[in-house]
């Protein structure tokens, strides 16, 4: 039988052992706050200056242009050319080959603008599961629930609500499943239906805590000229995505609420920061309110111009 030899170590050996873990534990730790300093760089840059700044890419929220309006009858046909998006459709009604190519189509830029022009820590294509139409009689027209969306499009009023509300419930899939840190120490007062899911150098919890203490508690002196909208102001999550629908769809109107609010600035500039100064629309659809009441005026719901 062979013998074992178990080598032995003195005291100047295990010293030494301890010494580089100590070593490198350190230069992890310090290269994670050097990493996250430049997060926090990254996310604080002023994309205001440029008074100028057209949007990147004008999309026809009413019309769902596709390019070939053949393909609108002809879903299957599709569905075939854009697989990637369209195996994560899940249709619970019966709907017209126009209407699921409209919906494909509108699902189509939303997703693939969002994945392909952002600064992502994780796919877009990875970070949900399914996007689920629905005719039910809920009162709500769309929600995320864990990483997959649900729109309920009977309660869709207007055509260009569909892809307003993709990007707002997309907001919440970037947020909590796109970008993340690398601490494996979590932030106890933002969580996931109660999961403690956030690590403490999320760039989330950086956007959250401009406003809010705690996921249910807003700070003491957070006003409602701080927000997005008058939804934003309900948790800390739909903050975040009422800010992104309105950088994307509604960027002028982001622009001129920041330009008078030092939170919404920064809000601003993170969502730019997002998407590296890019975004869909100037107006997607603009909200009915006379000039004069723009500075200090909200939308109730950024996904809807009859608020």
């Amino acid at each position: 039988m062979p013998i074992k030899i178990i080598p032995k170590i003195g005291l100047i050996d295990l010293v030494k052992l301890i010494c580089a873990v100590i070593i490198i534990y350190l230069w992890l730790a310090l290269k994670v706050s050097d990493v996250w300093e430049n997060v926090l760089d990254l996310f604080q840059q002023d994309y205001l200056i440029d008074d100028e700044h057209s949007a990147y890419y004008d999309y026809d929220l009413e019309s769902h242009n596709i390019g070939d309006s053949s393909k609108l009858s002809d879903f299957d046909s599709f569905c075939d050319d854009n697989k990637k998006i369209c195996n994560k459709l899940d249709f619970k009604a019966s709907y017209t080959q126009v209407k699921k190519s409209e919906y494909l189509s509108g699902s189509i830029h939303a997703i693939w603008w969002i994945n392909n022009y952002s600064i992502l820590w994780k796919s877009i294509f990875d970070s949900f599961n399914l996007l689920v139409l629905q005719i039910e009689k809920a009162t709500k027209r769309a929600w995320t629930r864990w990483n997959s969306v649900f729109v309920n499009t009977n309660n869709i009023i207007y055509d260009w609500e569909f892809v307003q509300l993709l990007v707002h419930e997309f907001g919440h899939i970037v947020d909590l499943y796109s970008i993340n840190w690398a601490s494996k120490k979590k932030d106890k007062n933002f969580t996931e239906f109660n999961r403690i899911i956030f690590a403490i150098d999320d760039p989330s919890i950086w956007f959250y805590k401009l406003s809010w203490n705690w996921e249910k508690i807003r700070k003491a002196n957070a006003n409602s000229k701080d927000f997005c909208s008058g939804y934003g102001m309900y948790n800390p999550f739909e903050d975040f995505a009422e800010c992104h629908n309105l950088y994307l769809n509604h960027n002028a109107v982001f622009r001129l609420f920041a330009r008078s609010n030092t939170v919404l600035k920064q809000k601003y500039n993170f969502m730019a920061s997002l998407y590296k100064g890019k975004y869909f629309n100037k107006w997607a659809k603009l909200f009915y309110v006379s000039k004069e009441k723009w500075i200090d005026w909200r939308p109730w719901d950024t996904t809807r111009s009859y608020n």
